[in-house]
Parts: C-alpha cells; sequence; structure tokens
C-alpha cells in the first residue's frame, strides 16, 4: 500500500510462547532493572513517532486487546508482562494513541506428510538441525538477555545476519524436505503455510492503516523477513529499526523522515 511507512520491529516472546515448537524461558520484567531497560526501549521507538503500533495479538480479539491497553493506561505498574504489553501498549501510552492494533491471524504450519518423509535418513537430519538451530537461537537470547539489555538483544534480532538465520531454516532447510517423485512437498507446504499466515497478517495490517500512516509493528522474528517481503512488494515504505535501537545511539536518534517533537508523554 503506497503512503505508508512500517518498521518492523523483531521481538522475542518475553514470557515464552506455546505455540513454538522451541521456546524460551520466561523473563521477570517486573524488577527495577528490567522495567528500566523497557522504557529505555519504549524511549528509543517513540523518537522513530509512529502514528500507529501492531502487535501479533489476534485481529479477531481486539476487544480483548483493548481490554489490556486499557487496564495498562490505568496502571502506574506493569500489568501484561509480555511484549505487547511492555512494548506495544507502553509504546502507544507514551506517544497518547487510543489503542494499540491486533493484526495477527492464527494458521496451521505442521503437515502430517512429514512424518513420512523422516523415515528417509537425509531429512531427519535435516529435521534435527532444524531443532538444533532453532535451539541455538533461542539460547543466545537467554544468554543475552541474561548478560545484557533488553534494547540490546532487540539490536541483535533485527540485525541482518539474525534474520538471516531465520529464512536459511525456513528457505534451506525445511523447504527441503521433499520428496518429488513420490509427490511429497510437505516441507515446501510447511513453508508456503507460515508464508500464507504472514499475507494475512498484511493483508490485515493494510486494513487498519491509511495513507501517510507510520507504524511500528512489533512481531516475532521468524516473520520479520516474510512480512518485510510482503510488505516491501506492496508499497510499504520499511524504515530500519536498527538506528533507533542501537544503544549508543539510541538518545541521539531522531525521526527517520518527519520532523516533529520527540518528548514522551508521562507513561
Amino acid at each position: 500500500m503506497a503512503g505508508i511507512e512500517t518498521m518492523l520491529v523483531a521481538v522475542w516472546h518475553l514470557q515464552g510462547s506455546e505455540h513454538d515448537a522451541v521456546s524460551n524461558r520466561p523473563l521477570d520484567v517486573s524488577d527495577d532493572r528490567r522495567q528500566g531497560e523497557l522504557r529505555e526501549v519504549v524511549t528509543a521507538l517513540a523518537r522513530w513517532q509512529p502514528t500507529k503500533v501492531a502487535v501479533e495479538f489476534p485481529m479477531d480479539q481486539q476487544a480483548r486487546l483493548d481490554a489490556r491497553f486499557a487496564a495498562q493506561q490505568r496502571s502506574s505498574g506493569p500489568v501484561d508482562l509480555t511484549e505487547i504489553g511492555q512494548i506495544g501498549c507502553r509504546l502507544a501510552r507514551r506517544l497518547a494513541h487510543g489503542r494499540v492494533i491486533a493484526i495477527d491471524v492464527q494458521g496451521s504450519f505442521y503437515e502430517q506428510g512429514v512424518e513420512e518423509l523422516l523415515a528417509d535418513a537425509r531429512h531427519a537430519r535435516t529435521w534435527r538441525g532444524i531443532i538444533e538451530a532453532a535451539e541455538a537461537i533461542t539460547a543466545e537470547i537467554e544468554q543475552r538477555v541474561d548478560t545484557g539489555t533488553i534494547l540490546e538483544v532487540l539490536h541483535w534480532l533485527n540485525r541482518p545476519e539474525s534474520l538471516r538465520n531465520v529464512t536459511e531454516i525456513y528457505y534451506e532447510r525445511t523447504a527441503s524436505i521433499t520428496d518429488p517423485r513420490s509427490g511429497s512437498y510437505a516441507g515446501a507446504d510447511m513453508v508456503a503455510n507460515f508464508y500464507r499466515r504472514n499475507l494475512h497478517i498484511a493483508a490485515n495490517l493494510g486494513a487498519l492503516v491509511e495513507r501517510g500512516d507510520r507504524v511500528a509493528v512489533l512481531i516475532g522474528h521468524s516473520h520479520v523477513p516474510f512480512l518485510a517481503h510482503i510488505l516491501g512488494s506492496s508499497g510499504h515504505r520499511l524504515a530500519d529499526p536498527l538506528p533507533y535501537l542501537d544503544p549508543p545511539a539510541a538518545e541521539s536518534a531522531g525521526p527517520s523522515s518527519t520532523g516533529g517533537s520527540s518528548e514522551a508523554q508521562p507513561q
């Protein structure tokens, strides 16, 4: 959609995810240290001055998200300890937005036919490599969380090399679990399922924005390469989050293409 500027911000699920095959351990963000780090993240992203904030929450449950946003508005302390509440809702609150917009849609990913293909030792090795790669990414997230700040972890997640790890898992590994001679494309179908979900997310976003909007999309990092391709191919101008997430430069970062005050509203 022409005339829309979109910043895709890769995040990880602060409290883990029951939907992911490999998930990080929950992070306690209620203490003073982590709350300070989250304020740093919100301040950094607010400098881009988005007009809307979109999050990975089911679009058909917008009313539930509105209630969570309202609860966060009323409270002087942390309420929703997920990245949706601690980054999305707080960013929208900082910018005096009326709501956070839900753009996610759930879809099936797994293909039953992959089990037959895994009987082949070559495909079984590939599958083990996929799980090990996902576990390695999760372990690195946890290690970086333990030794650094939330802003530093987000900067690392949004680096091109981190996002390339995602595309490698999907395109080079998962999509290769096929047997064209038998007509089985289960691995490729799984990648297609995930791409379809991201097409739906992009469609949801397109229905909720208008020309002139600057939209900060906070979403799990595995979605970002797919959404970047879809949105970039449909006329969105993609803004790079790295200058805003770079810890040494975070305080000096300014709007990338429009003017205006960067004064923050109280959280």
